[in-house]
């Protein structure tokens, strides 16, 4: 059940900051500052429809492909996976529930980078606001410490999950 609610919460995610994109997008210039070096200041320009198209695909396909993949390799009746103590975790009374909890892993990494994705062209989009466009290089980098305190908070819970095996 688990592995069904967190497939539906990722589309419901994906399908949300794809809409994001999709309308949050007309408040955007003909011509579109669309990559921005350290310090913000823009140093590449897309026409309007390049970088929407370039942008939805991304927040779209990009966490759906990283969700998805993993969890069609995992639940193959015959797939290899390689955890601590292994022959106990996926011992037939528990395989099930371990590929539930790293499909449920890989779909929050999913809706994780949909958002991430998302916050990166709202801050696209208000950088082009600005005369001359500038990105605010200190709320990308806090939303990148956001990103990866996410992920390595998921890399811990699968070293807690799997590190011993629960007697």
């Amino acid at each position: 059940m688990w592995r069904n609610l967190s497939l539906l919460l990722l589309l419901a995610v994906v399908a949300g900051a794809g809409g994001f994109v999709w309308i949050s997008s007309d408040a955007l210039p003909s011509t579109v500052a669309s990559h921005f070096n350290a310090a913000g200041q823009a140093n590449g320009f897309s026409p309007r429809g390049a970088y929407v198209n370039l942008m939805l695909g991304m927040t779209v396909l990009a966490p759906l492909l990283a969700a998805l993949l993993p969890r069609r390799a995992v639940t193959k009746i015959n797939a290899r996976i390689n955890l601590p103590n292994g022959g106990y975790w996926l011992a037939p009374e528990r395989r099930q529930a371990t590929i539930d909890f790293i499909c449920g892993q890989m779909a929050v990494f999913g809706m994780m980078l949909a958002g991430f994705l998302a916050y990166g062209h709202w801050l696209v989009v208000q950088a082009n606001q600005m005369k001359p466009p500038t990105l605010p290089a200190s709320a990308f980098y806090q939303g990148l410490i956001v990103f990866i305190a996410g992920i390595a908070l998921m890399i811990l819970s699968l070293f807690l999950r799997f590190r011993r095996r629960a007697d």
